[in-house]
């Protein structure tokens, strides 16, 4: 019989610092990670969200997201290598959808446009290509913008016209 995991996802605190840090350290090159300032800043931050997912009490993976008014922006991402493809990227992945869902917001990123099984892993999340960045990451080292639309339409009314007659230019 196969033993039952438990998983959590708690906010990161202070503490934290050093296993996310070591996580940014293993997972990204130097120039993208996060330097440990600047984790110490995310977790301080009122505007953004570093959560860490444990399972059965073991710090696993963590991600990082800036709150906006209508977006969520998805700045870090990852899971210790040791645990990489068990689910884990995808179960972190399915809480930010949950969170977006909740809050009405859209969704986005910035990936390596040269990582095509990362861009790939965000377009089975419905993440669409918006753009190509030059150099995002260096001198030659382009970006692309992904987005993923919450599908609440409200986000996309700029003016709302009522009227109680029939108005020509409004038909």
């Amino acid at each position: 019989m196969k033993r039952r995991r438990f998983s959590l996802f708690k906010t990161a605190k202070i503490e934290d610092v050093e296993f996310i840090f070591s996580l940014e350290k293993a997972l990204f090159r130097e120039g993208v990670r996060s330097t440990k300032n600047s984790v110490i800043r995310s977790i301080k931050s009122p505007t953004q969200s570093v959560v860490i997912l444990e399972i059965d009490s073991v710090q696993i993976g963590s991600y990082t997201l800036f709150n906006y008014e209508k977006s969520i922006r998805i700045y870090s991402i990852g899971v210790k290598e040791e645990f990489q493809g068990k689910g884990y990227g995808k179960l972190m992945m399915n809480h930010i959808l949950d969170i977006a869902e909740k809050e009405h917001k859209n969704i986005v990123l910035e990936a390596d446009i040269n990582n095509l099984s990362l861009i790939s892993f965000y377009e089975n999340f419905d993440f669409e290509r918006k753009q190509i960045l030059p150099d995002y990451y260096g001198l030659g080292q382009n970006g692309i913008k992904m987005a993923r639309d919450s599908g609440n339409q409200t986000n996309l009314i700029k003016n709302l016209v009522v009227v109680d007659k029939s108005i020509p230019w409004l038909n």
